[in-house]
C-alpha cells in the first residue's frame, strides 16, 4: 500500500520540480527560451523522461500558475498565523508579495507577458481564479479588521483589496520593464504608506511596525 502513495507523492514533487525550473528559466532568459530540452536540462532529467510528468511546455506554464497561485495564498495564511492585527497582516502579506516577485522574475514574466497568455483562454482563467482566490483572502483580513474595529468600516473590502494589490502590480511592471532596476520595495513601501492611511480608522492610526498580538 504504501508504494502507491510514495509514488503520487514522487510525481507531485517533481512536477513542483519543473515548474520552478520554468519559473528560473523565464527568469532568465524569458518565454522564447522555454522548450523541453532547456526544462529537462534544468531539473536534470532526460527530454523523454519530462514526458512522463507533461504533455508539453504548454502543460507546465499552467502548473506555473497553479503553483503562484498556491504561494500567494500560502502567504496569506502564514501571516493571518503570525499576527492578529489586520493592518499589520496586510504589511507583512505586501512584504511577502514584494519577496516572491523579487526572487522569481519568472513570475513578472510570465504574467506581464502576451505571448504567454494570448491564444491561452485556459491559462488566463487560471490565473483569473488564482487572482480572485487571493482577493478573496486580503478582502477576509481586511473584514476581519473592520470587526475588530482596526480598519475603516465605511470601505468595501473587496475594493480595499483591490487597493492592496495595486500596490504591488505597478511596482512590479515597472521593476520588470526596467530590468529589475526600479527600487521595487521602497517603492511598495512609500504606496503602503497611502494605502495603511486609507484604510485605517479615522483617528489617523497607522503604523508601519506591527502591534503585539
Amino acid at each position: 500500500m504504501p508504494r502507491p502513495r510514495a509514488a503520487k507523492q514522487s510525481t507531485v514533487l517533481r512536477r513542483r520540480q519543473i515548474a520552478e525550473a520554468a519559473l528560473r528559466i523565464l527568469g532568465r532568459r524569458g518565454a522564447g527560451a522555454l522548450g523541453v530540452v532547456a526544462l529537462a536540462r534544468e531539473v536534470g532529467l532526460a527530454a523523454s523522461a519530462l514526458y512522463r510528468h507533461f504533455a508539453g511546455v504548454e502543460h507546465v506554464l499552467d502548473e506555473v500558475i497553479r503553483l503562484l497561485g498556491e504561494r500567494l495564498l500560502e502567504n496569506a495564511a502564514a501571516v493571518c498565523r503570525q499576527t492578529p492585527d489586520a493592518l499589520g497582516r496586510l504589511r507583512l502579506l505586501l512584504d511577502r508579495h514584494v519577496a516572491l516577485v523579487r526572487d522569481n522574475p519568472g513570475i513578472p514574466a510570465l504574467v506581464f507577458s502576451p505571448d504567454t497568455l494570448a491564444r491561452r483562454p485556459r491559462r488566463r482563467n487560471l490565473l483569473y481564479q488564482a487572482i480572485r482566490r487571493y482577493l478573496a483572502a486580503v478582502a477576509d483580513m481586511i473584514a476581519d479588521g473592520q470587526r475588530a474595529g482596526t480598519i475603516r468600516p465605511d470601505v468595501s473590502p473587496r475594493s480595499a483589496a483591490m487597493l492592496f494589490l495595486g500596490t504591488v502590480q505597478p511596482a512590479a511592471f515597472l521593476w520588470h520593464l526596467g530590468g529589475r532596476r526600479e527600487p521595487l520595495q521602497a517603492q511598495t513601501d512609500e504606496m503602503w504608506s497611502l494605502v495603511c492611511g486609507a484604510l485605517s480608522p479615522r483617528d489617523g492610526r497607522c503604523r508601519d511596525q506591527l502591534s503585539t498580538p
